[in-house]
């Protein structure tokens, strides 16, 4: 039982001032989703690697919306992950998700990594950077983030 408490107060004294460091525990691919903006004038119904549906009534008000990746239900634990979009960079054409998680590297013999608290995870779906992705993020940052001032996603 010494030997324990002993362990925690070296981790604590040594351990939490060590930085996090962002780390990737893994990428997984997205798949194609079928995407539908349905307003009073227009009905768009097109193939994208986020599953956005919106509908609107015919006096203006929205009906119902929701924005899905297909990862969601398989990877999310917590609603306190976070998800964040980013276009793919240039050359790059399969999008992908990173699960990513904020970590202290130990590098000291007498403090141990499972003794030390985690960061958080975080998710970045990296999609693809052409005119169909680009309107579905603009339509989502004119519909949903109109008084935020960073935007959902933002093209080059």
């Amino acid at each position: 039982m010494g030997t324990f408490v002993g362990s925690i107060i070296v981790n604590g004294i040594l351990g939490l001032p060590i930085p996090y460091t962002d780390t990737e525990l893994k990428t997984n691919l997205l798949p194609q989703e079928v995407s539908k903006i349905i307003t009073p004038s227009d009905t768009i119904e097109f193939k994208s690697y986020i599953q956005y549906a919106y509908r609107m009534k015919s006096d203006s008000s929205v009906e119902y919306n929701h924005v899905d990746l297909a990862i969601w239900k398989k990877f999310f634990k917590s609603d306190q992950d976070l998800l964040t979009l980013q276009f793919l960079p240039e050359g790059d054409i399969i999008p992908y998700v990173s699960i990513r998680r904020e970590c202290r590297l130990v590098d000291n013999k007498w403090v141990t990594e499972f003794g030390l608290p985690r960061g958080h995870k975080t998710y970045i779906a990296f999609i693809p950077n052409d005119s169909i992705h680009n309107m579905l993020i603009e339509h989502l940052n004119d519909k949903f983030f109109t008084n935020e001032k960073e935007k959902l996603a933002q093209s080059n």
